[in-house]
């Protein structure tokens, strides 16, 4: 038979080419490097071999073309096998393999070895036939192997507790399903040289995936950059290698580029990453954060001490520059990925910066612990939103002087069916924190809008409820437009719905809120200013944004229970009233917290005293709301 070479010609160069790049290209020394060259090497010589194998067919010598054939056959089923170990260092399954499972994997293959190594006696896998190579028959039982090594790769990277990245895997089973149906090729048209072809392109496709960047440092500081550091960390923690990290942020490096000029911070950054570098493999993420692995059984009370003397000011051009950086240090122990460690760092130093005093944190179980909590509520949320198992509760909201019901504010509730209930202190912080606050404020609004459009409020003697909005939805455009449409899916009067805004939300963003909001009010909303006395407190937002309503937070009321700060209190309520403000008071437990509301002068009082927040169907019942009568029923009657 006639071979085909072309296909091992084209092998040859990808996989020599790939392997050219891969050794001139900065690399991490790390084993799933090592992994890669190893197989690199081999994906380069198998095709050399087999292009002299079959130029030598019907030329050559009956021991040349043996000791060729049986070289080439050795290699060329290595590489499924090392293919398998160098998925599961991928996915972080290596390094806690046991003997026994390892031995199973290899086992196929030392079978293969010991067939091909007594083939010169039994002729089981090929034979020369006047100097020509011929297939024997036990050919097949490669091919199986060969399909036993695809499926256990498969297996690996869909197994529970894999660890490679969706972007990752995604490639790799594309690749082995190219390997898959080579080998169906090669099997069906044995004169094409197809398998060593297919190899290659694998060998190539991993580098390209492995090394997104082709730099691993940072061009300024010389400092390995984020891809490097989270391979380096991945590596380590997959190894179970112990090791410090340290992160460290520069407070104000956008106000030293400011006043001194980006080639000052430029040279500021260098002399920051050389001080770090003597403490370990230093890497830099962002614009003004470092981290450092710090080996050598070093513990975080030698670590903090370093930290401790790092210098304050940095010499540049015969000035100092005073240096104010935010610094955490944790033990690698307590983090079994590194995408957790550096969202774990990254999360602390963000918080650490807004706390005033110390600025170096060594991490205790106590962080973690809060951590995971942290992200158990995060998923929480998300089961929530996207299962919309989001609770709202409503809270009436009474005339101060008559006690009749006017209006009840929607509150969202959260009962995980893991976690159970989460109070609303926890879980919305860390929706505004994560993003999740505007699909959870959805959510929450069209439970609102489904009552109002089944239930008619007004023939019960309320006049709205009201919705508390967020600082990130206040801020948003697109968020604007989502209510004024929902209103109208819903078809339900925008009169009937009002907006609590915080004080935080309008004194962040005051122009692009005050747009939003005259907005909404132009299609008929009415918006509150809510938690007013929370210390972000502002006249020129109360005058400069069309609020109906003030709501006082509930430990105001507490706050000024002496009889002089109550007057003091009733001096800044009377004002507002006489421009048309009307006053909420939340927080009201007991009659006597309301007999001094009301000797302020408020319009409107909330709190346990009237009712606790309710579910939807007690809230129904509590206040006596009926179904609208629909236009069919109408025509009945």
């Amino acid at each position: 038979m006639k071979y085909n070479i072309d296909f091992e010609i084209a092998a040859f160069i990808i996989s020599f080419l790939t392997l050219a790049y891969y050794l001139a290209s900065p690399k991490l020394k790390n084993r799933l490097s090592y992994l890669f060259f190893a197989i690199g090497i081999i994906a380069t010589v198998v095709p050399v071999l087999n292009i002299t194998a079959l130029i030598s067919d019907g030329v050559g010598q009956d021991s040349f073309i043996y000791s060729v054939n049986i070289f080439y056959q050795i290699l060329l089923h290595a590489l499924p096998l090392m293919s398998v170990f160098y998925i599961l260092e991928l996915t972080g399954n290596l390094t806690g393999l046991k003997y026994k499972y390892a031995l199973a994997i290899i086992f196929p293959y030392f079978v293969l070895v010991l067939i091909i190594l007594t083939n010169p006696f039994t002729g089981l896998v090929f034979y020369t036939d006047e100097g020509r190579f011929v297939a024997g028959p036990l050919i097949g039982i490669f091919y199986i192997v060969y399909f036993l090594y695809i499926g256990l790769c498969l297996f690996v990277m869909f197994s529970p507790n894999q660890k490679v990245r969706s972007k990752y895997k995604c490639t790799y089973i594309v690749m082995l399903m190219v390997q898959a149906a080579s080998l169906c090729i090669q099997y069906l048209y044995p004169k094409y040289q197809v398998i060593d072809f297919s190899l290659s392109l694998s060998v190539l496709f991993t580098y390209i995936a492995m090394q997104p960047s082709a730099e691993l440092t940072d061009p300024l500081t010389k400092a390995l950059n984020y891809f490097a550091l989270d391979s380096l960390l991945s590596d380590n923690i997959n190894r179970k290698k112990p090791f410090i990290i340290l992160g460290y942020s520069i407070d104000e490096l956008r106000h030293i580029n400011e006043v001194y000029g980006e080639d000052w911070g430029n040279e500021l950054l260098t002399n920051i990453s050389h001080t770090l570098s003597t403490a370990g493999q230093i890497a830099r993420i962002y614009g003004n954060e470092f981290y450092v692995i710090i080996k050598g059984n070093k513990t975080t009370d030698e670590v903090y001490d370093f930290a401790e003397k790092l210098p304050k000011t940095f010499k540049i051009k015969n000035y100092e520059i005073p240096i104010g950086a935010t610094i955490v240090i944790a033990d690698s122990i307590y983090f079994k990925s590194s995408e957790m460690l550096i969202e774990f760092m990254e999360f602390n130093i963000r918080h650490l910066k807004d706390e005033a005093g110390e600025k170096i944190l060594v991490i205790e179980k106590k962080q973690i612990d809060s951590f995971n909590r942290r992200q158990q509520v995060v998923n929480a949320v998300t089961r929530a939103v996207g299962e919309h198992q989001l609770d709202v509760y409503y809270q009436p909201i009474v005339d101060a002087y008559t006690g009749k019901m006017t209006g009840a504010e929607a509150l969202a509730r959260l009962n995980d069916p893991v976690l159970g209930w989460i109070s609303p202190g926890e879980f919305i912080p860390v929706a505004e924190q994560t993003g999740l606050i505007l699909e959870l404020g959805k959510c929450v609004r069209e439970k609102v809008w489904l009552l109002l459009s089944e239930y008619d409020i007004e023939r019960a003697g309320l006049s709205y409820i009201s919705v508390n909005l967020s600082s990130i939805e206040c801020i948003q455009k697109t968020v604007m437009e989502e209510i004024v449409n929902e209103s109208k899916k819903y078809n339900v009067k925008p009169e009937l719905v009002a907006f609590e805004i915080t004080e935080s939300a309008a004194v962040a963003s005051k122009e692009i809120l005050a747009y939003n909001i005259n907005t909404l009010r132009e299609n008929g909303f009415k918006f509150y200013l809510d938690d007013y006395g929370t210390g972000y407190s502002s006249m020129s937002s109360l005058i400069s944004l069309p609020f109906s309503v003030i709501k006082f937070e509930k430990s105001f009321i507490k706050l000024a229970m002496e009889p002089m700060r109550g007057d003091l209190v009733k001096r800044i309520i009377s004002p507002m009233q006489v421009y048309g403000v009307r006053v909420i008071i939340e927080g009201i437990e007991d009659e006597s917290l309301a007999g001094k509301a009301r000797s302020w002068g408020v319009d409107y009082l909330q709190g346990f005293l009237y009712s606790e927040p309710l579910p939807k169907d007690a809230f129904i019942q509590y206040t006596g709301i009926e179904k609208k009568i629909k236009k069919s029923e109408k025509t009945k009657l």
